[in-house]
């Protein structure tokens, strides 16, 4: 199993306000970021409906990166990776 890094999570919600006419967004929410992103980090985001019966309430989102590509920066003379690594084998790639 790869490792990963995770970075933070983020929650995002129907915006039950939203209409054509006031052009407000038809889902907002909140990323809660939980380390120090490296800059030319490529995250991977991975959602989850949460359901209520079959009514989806929201989409429970994670924000990772596989270990040795945080940081890196295509065409960057420096290509290494952040030093803290942790293992998250409940992302699904």
């Amino acid at each position: 199993m790869s490792e990963y890094i995770d970075f933070g999570k983020a929650t995002i919600y129907d915006n039950a306000d939203a209409t054509e006419e006031n052009r407000r967004p038809n889902l907002s929410g909140k990323i809660e970021v939980t380390r120090t992103i490296p800059a030319g980090t490529k995250l991977k985001i991975a959602g989850w409906y949460n359901k209520q019966g079959t009514v989806i309430k929201s989409v429970g989102m994670n924000l990772s990166a596989k270990s040795d590509e945080v940081g890196v920066v295509e065409n960057s003379n420096s290509t290494e990776p952040s030093q803290s690594t942790a293992k998250d084998e409940d992302i699904p790639f």
